[in-house]
């Protein structure tokens, strides 16, 4: 990442001739890939390999096995490391250069965010549980109020941060990684009034405000759910598929 940070990520790779590249599709969450939601990604991610797809899950900055401190969510640092990730993705010699993110409130969220500022290799976003809005429409937020899922959030969030890396991954240097995250709390979203006073009088700079920004070219493609209709994700999975199979050709 810019300044040196390194993420840590999970890569699924379909079984395909050597040296024969592939669309990748990217997940970027703070979820902790190693232990927290490794079932689910063993799940989700190596059916869409099987069907021809680079997978990528990288655990966001200060989080699980990466490098540095999270900062806020939807920070500066978060979204400019999301923009580097596709960029290091769209690289590598199993990628065709097309990129495509999905994701589930956070991840769907932050993929939203990725697409507004156009980075040229992303060319699919599937959103669910998610929003282009933060001000009016967002689970910590609605219309400026603070919900009270915050109370819980506020709880869950420092813990999942909290937790140390894993030394099979990170290996010796996992404890000074594990104790500058220590050191660095407080962690942030939500921590004091006077926190959420702008954000309740206007748009934060940086989020998103008008969905149309998020389909600007015809090379585009972005799905957004607002709840799980599995039957609804299912199919715009299919669409996203076709969509890439126009990319590729």
């Amino acid at each position: 990442m810019p300044g040196g940070t390194r993420l840590a990520s999970r890569l699924w790779l379909p079984l395909l001739p050597e040296n024969a590249p592939v669309p990748a599709i990217l997940e970027y969450i703070p979820y902790r890939k190693r232990d927290m939601v490794r079932a689910r990604d063993a799940r989700n991610h190596p059916f869409f390999a099987r069907n021809g797809y680079a997978c990528v899950r990288v655990d966001m900055r200060g989080s699980g096995d990466s490098e540095g401190l999270m900062t806020d969510m939807y920070g500066t640092d978060e979204r400019d490391d999301a923009l580097a990730v596709i960029a290091w993705i769209a690289r590598q010699p199993w990628c065709s250069g097309q990129v495509g993110m999905m994701g589930t409130s956070w991840g769907g969220t932050n993929a939203l965010q990725a697409a507004a500022r156009r980075p040229a290799a992303l060319k699919a976003v599937i959103a669910v549980c998610a929003t282009d809005n933060r001000f009016d429409d967002d689970i910590h937020h609605m219309g400026g109020c603070l919900l009270t899922d915050t109370v819980e959030w506020g709880a869950t969030l420092p813990a999942i941060l909290a937790a140390p890396p894993d030394p099979a991954t990170v290996g010796s240097q996992w404890r000074a990684q594990w104790q500058m995250r220590l050191d660095a709390f407080p962690a942030p979203a939500h921590s004091s009034r006077a926190d959420h006073q702008p954000f309740c009088r206007r748009q934060p700079e940086g989020f998103i405000r008008k969905p149309v920004a998020l389909q600007p070219r015809t090379d585009r493609f972005v799905v957004q759910h607002g709840g799980l209709e599995l039957p609804e994700v299912a199919r715009d999975t299919e669409r996203l598929g076709d969509r890439f199979a126009q990319l590729a050709r």
